[in-house]
């Protein structure tokens, strides 16, 4: 939670602002459940777990502002790169959980795990909210999202590469109905 360039000290995610962050995880899975048309009394998370990945995505907005900016222009993680960067997370270290049967159902029917769902929801979401037209949520057909959840599922996605993907995605579904 750097707000300057002084020292190198990394602060700590001051308790309220992770209590926002978790809040927000929790709402965003809420969202998540809904659109996968998915039961989200079923579905569980790490809370440390989830804690750590807020502050990998910290620590990192912290390494950018202190190596990367100038003196004069204090350099900031886009949202994009944020939520790439959350997804990642999510996918590496998989916090959110739900029971042998219901996981192996999901599993039957998505060829994935919650934490894929989650990510592609999150993924999605962003290029819906950033878009400047009104029908871009059409690109996000069940073809797109199903080849979005197999990259997750089935590629070696490293932090860069995902902030990439994010980065083309956002251009790509520009591009296609402009």
């Amino acid at each position: 939670m750097r707000t300057n360039r002084e020292g190198f000290l990394y602060e700590k995610i001051p308790p309220n602002i992770m209590l926002e962050k978790l809040n927000d995880f929790d709402y965003t899975l809420d969202r998540c459940a809904e659109f996968w048309e998915l039961s989200r009394k079923e579905m569980n998370y790490n809370i440390p777990l989830v804690q750590n990945i807020y502050r990998r995505i910290d620590q990192r907005e912290d390494y950018f502002l202190f190596f990367h900016s100038k003196p004069d222009e204090p350099m900031h993680m886009s949202q994009a790169k944020s939520i790439s960067l959350l997804a990642f997370w999510v996918l590496k270290y998989k916090p959110i959980m739900q029971s042998q049967l219901i996981a192996q159902n999901l599993y039957l029917q998505h060829k994935c795990t919650i934490n894929e769902l989650y990510a592609v929801y999150i993924i999605a979401s962003l290029v819906v909210e950033k878009s400047i037209r009104h029908d871009i949520d059409k690109y996000f057909q069940k073809s797109v999202l199903g080849n979005m959840i197999y990259n997750l599922m089935n590629r070696d996605i490293s932090k860069e590469a995902m902030i990439f993907y994010m980065n083309s995605l956002l251009g790509k579904v520009e591009s296609l109905h402009a």
